[in-house]
């Protein structure tokens, strides 16, 4: 633990897009045990009675997060060293804490879109940016959405064309520059 402590300060904020890829999510089970943890981004998914009725299917656009709980969160954290965890059911579409993580030194948020607010991007100390290839994004899709949401490759794939790729050209790359 004292290499981690050595190369950043406890009770800071990291944001990573993209960071749940195989090749990557090994760090965050492994960073549990230094007091690290982590908060999804689409942990923060606005109830469904929020979202505008066009929005209602478009996890992938910014409008579709709240961003102001997720901020919350991320200042409770800095002032109490403990992490709220969120799960957001997209079938009840419904966001609920989960469990509450205690004495954390340093939060990895990490999803489609931790730097398009300002306040979330001010909050956070350090800011990674991955540039993941579309095969490994939709592969990782492909795999999530059957298997955590129940949503089938068929429909996936009516989603990836519909909207998703659009969103992911006009929102998500622009954070890249941030």
């Amino acid at each position: 633990m004292g290499k981690i402590k050595e190369a950043v300060l406890e009770g800071e904020i990291f944001a990573c897009d993209h960071f749940n890829i195989p090749e990557t999510e090994f760090l965050l089970k492994a960073a549990a045990e230094f007091g690290i943890g982590s908060i999804e981004f689409q942990a923060a998914t606005i109830e469904w009675q929020e979202i505008q009725q066009d929005l209602f299917e478009n996890y992938d656009h910014p409008d579709a997060f709240n961003v102001d709980l997720l901020h919350a969160d991320l200042k409770s954290f800095l002032s109490t060293g403990h992490m709220q965890k969120r799960s957001y059911d997209f079938h009840t579409k419904q966001s609920t804490p989960t469990t509450e993580q205690k004495n954390v030194s340093i939060v990895i948020l990490e999803g489609l879109y931790p730097f398009y607010e300002q306040k979330i991007r001010d909050i956070c100390h350090m800011k990674l940016f991955l540039e993941v290839g579309e095969d490994i994004r939709i592969k990782q899709r492909l795999k999530r959405d059957l298997n955590e949401r129940g949503i089938s490759i068929e429909k996936n794939m009516e989603m990836i064309n519909d909207f998703v790729n659009d969103m992911y050209n006009k929102y998500v790359l622009k954070q890249k520059g941030i």
